[in-house]
């Protein structure tokens, strides 16, 4: 459980940070297709990171006789569970994903019962329109467009392309991915910010892509305007009006961004490198050192010892530091000093108990005895 809600503040917290960087960096930019695949990989990354783990291997000489270590079994401390606050938070952690969740569901069937009680006209070009009674918002959903019988009725194509463009896109998809996600980061201002701008850019690349067509600038901000003041409740579906309509007016009338500025995209790599970095851990192997054989010429003799005895079967390593190449009595000999290996007056090597069968050394068997 401490491991989970490590995990999730672990999120949050790069969500934070990338989501800072676009902020800075590209928000402002007309570069919308970009900034739309910036935000989608920050909310993806920010799941992904936390688990990719880079493992540094450190070796680590002790000057200790192998005969001095310690190699009694210690008792298994009993598992006295999840401490009381670790519970909590993991209780009010999932009644949080519970309710944004539902939230998402009672939009996602209010869409479709709108759909479904909506009647249908054919376009032209074969694609379907379902046409609500009313003067509400037009949206689009998974394919479908919803439009006004008042819009329907004004013949009103700009309305028409600008929904269409949403499904072209498939914005429909990246709203969903996104809400799923601030369900499970309901707790982070952060996810709730780049959610509120993924669906700007969505606006963004629809007002843009109408403007491509060749309907006049004035003309639509002027439709904007007008249609501003109907808003739908069906948060879950691209609407033609949205909140932000100072920003998609601005957008519109500003300058391209060039060609040349789309580097600054390139800046979350070393983001990225830097949440690597902070995840990374190390592990240390101890490396046991006989010190009447330091030398200068020394060199790291690895020995392996395999034991099958049922029910189990396994080996026992050696890692020891010696000068010149060793014979295999001073392998053996080196072994017996191994924690838990002892020799009876057979000759009959044991490890904690179980009999050794092979001795493998540079991979080739010597024997026991």
């Amino acid at each position: 459980m401490e491991t989970f809600l490590i995990y999730i503040g672990k999120v949050a917290g790069i969500t934070a940070v990338f989501y800072l960087f676009y902020r800075l960096m590209l928000s402002r930019d007309t570069w919308h297709r970009l900034n739309r695949i910036m935000l989608l990989a920050t909310a993806i990354l920010s799941f992904a990171l936390p688990v990719c783990v880079i493992t540094l291997q450190k070796t680590q000489v002790i000057d200790k006789p192998l005969s001095s270590v310690n190699t009694d079994v210690l008792p298994l401390t009993q598992d006295q569970g999840p401490a009381w606050w670790q519970t909590t938070l993991t209780v009010i952690y999932i009644i949080g994903v519970a309710v944004v969740l539902a939230r998402t569901l009672l939009s996602i069937l209010s869409v479709r019962r709108v759909i479904k009680e909506a009647s249908v006209e054919v376009l032209p070009d074969g694609n379907k329109v379902y046409i609500m009674q009313g003067n509400g918002a037009s949206f689009s959903w998974m394919g479908h467009i919803v439009i006004s019988r008042q819009d329907w009725d004004c013949s009103n194509s700009a309305i028409l392309r600008h929904e269409q463009a949403h499904v072209r896109l498939h914005h429909s998809t990246d709203v969903l991915i996104v809400d799923l996600i601030t369900a499970a980061q309901w707790f982070n201002p952060a996810i709730w910010m780049l959610r509120t701008d993924l669906r700007a850019v969505h606006e963004y690349e629809a007002d843009d892509n109408v403007l491509r067509d060749g309907t006049d600038l004035r003309s639509y901000q002027y439709l904007l305007i007008i249609k501003a003041a109907a808003m739908s409740g069906y948060t879950i579906a691209n609407n033609f009006n949205h909140s932000i309509l100072k920003n998609r007016i601005f957008m519109m009338e500003k300058e391209k961004t060039t060609t040349g500025r789309a580097w600054k995209a390139l800046w979350i790599l070393p983001l990225v490198c830097i949440c690597l970095a902070a995840n990374a851990k190390q592990e240390v192997n101890y490396v046991y050192e006989d010190q009447a054989q330091k030398s200068a010429d020394q060199q790291t003799v690895k020995a392996t010892i395999k034991y099958n005895e049922e029910p189990t079967t396994g080996e026992a390593s050696l890692q020891y530091k010696q000068s010149g190449e060793p014979t295999p009595e001073e392998v053996i000999s080196n072994i017996q000093k191994l924690p838990g290996v002892e020799m009876d007056s057979a000759g009959n090597v044991t490890v904690n108990g179980r009999i050794v069968s092979r001795i493998l050394y540079d991979g080739e068997e010597i024997e026991v005895k």
